[in-house]
């Protein structure tokens, strides 16, 4: 993608970056594999630690993680960043071309492998995309799919349980009150 959209001449500060885009790229993977914010920040600080050296860049300057409480609120601050401005905006709208470009190409409505569609949604695991779908948060949706008592798969098709309605977790409740209301037909 860096030669068909020429990002090293338009995306130079950021995604044209090669050692930059290595980064993203790591993080794009974590986050497309389901890992949560905190799991995704997590493993930030662990290679910091374990690559001290030059670890932190801050005033054009290159410091050595020294594992400080400031020094990780870069780090988190960095990551957040990339995820938010980086994968969710600049990799998603640049994904979503190729998406759209590949959908009429091939005449259909739906890729098998639409990274755009694993970027939006951050996984990509299809009963998880298809519960964000439904409304469902990224969280809840990672929470149904680790408790199969809650759906059933027949073939291509799910349904769920109508007693997600009265699960102890208060957001999972509620989006799935919102969700039968919205679409019942999904429930069970």
């Amino acid at each position: 993608m860096d030669s068909i959209f020429n990002w090293q001449q338009y995306e130079k500060s950021q995604i044209g970056n090669a050692n930059k885009r290595r980064w993203y790229a790591v993080i794009l993977i974590q986050w497309i594999s389901g890992l949560g914010l905190k799991n995704i920040i997590n493993k930030a600080i662990e290679y910091k630690r374990e690559n001290p050296h030059n670890a932190i860049y801050r005033n054009q300057e290159y410091y050595d993680f020294d594992d400080s409480k400031p020094q990780k609120n870069i780090i988190i601050n960095d990551t957040l960043y990339a995820i938010q401005n980086v994968l969710l905006f600049d990799f998603a709208n640049y994904f979503l071309k190729v998406s759209k470009e590949m959908k009429s190409y091939f005449n259909t409505e739906r890729l098998d492998n639409d990274w755009y569609e694993f970027i939006e949604y951050g996984t990509h695991d299809v009963f998880r995309i298809w519960l964000q779908k439904c409304g469902y948060s990224r969280e809840s949706a990672n929470y149904i799919e680790k408790h199969p008592e809650f759906f059933d798969v027949n073939g291509t098709s799910y349904r769920l349980s109508s007693n997600l309605a009265n699960v102890d977790d208060i957001n999972l409740r509620d989006e799935t009150r919102d969700i039968m209301f919205n679409h019942p037909e999904i429930f069970v």
